[in-house]
């Protein structure tokens, strides 16, 4: 599961399998991966299902690293039932969202 890094922007697939990795080891590779390099940090949700309190910890946590590091995060590719709950808890106006249409 570790990130895909490109010359401007780092992606990482995230899936309902994923998350039964170490999400600490994600996070440090994500950290580590944007230092100087690329200016945004995509988080490909398509394959994710649900959003636990697992995934919105990741999702802020990766956000918050971006942001300290002038960066930004992008979730995208959300499914409906992912996007209903960003709506829902208002996390859609605290992350950037990119939707498939």
């Amino acid at each position: 599961m570790a990130p895909t890094t490109g010359s401007e922007q780092i992606l990482v697939n995230l899936g309902d399998e994923e998350l039964e990795h170490d999400l600490g080891s994600l996070l440090y590779d994500v950290a580590r991966s944007v230092q100087g390099g690329p200016r945004t940090i995509v988080v490909d949700v398509a394959r994710l299902t649900t959003l636990t309190r697992r995934v919105v910890g990741l999702l802020l946590r990766l956000d918050a690293t971006a942001r300290s590091r002038r960066r930004r995060a992008v979730l995208r590719h959300p499914s409906t039932a992912v996007e209903r709950a960003l709506i829902a808890s208002r996390l859609d106006r605290m992350l950037w969202v990119e939707t498939a249409g």
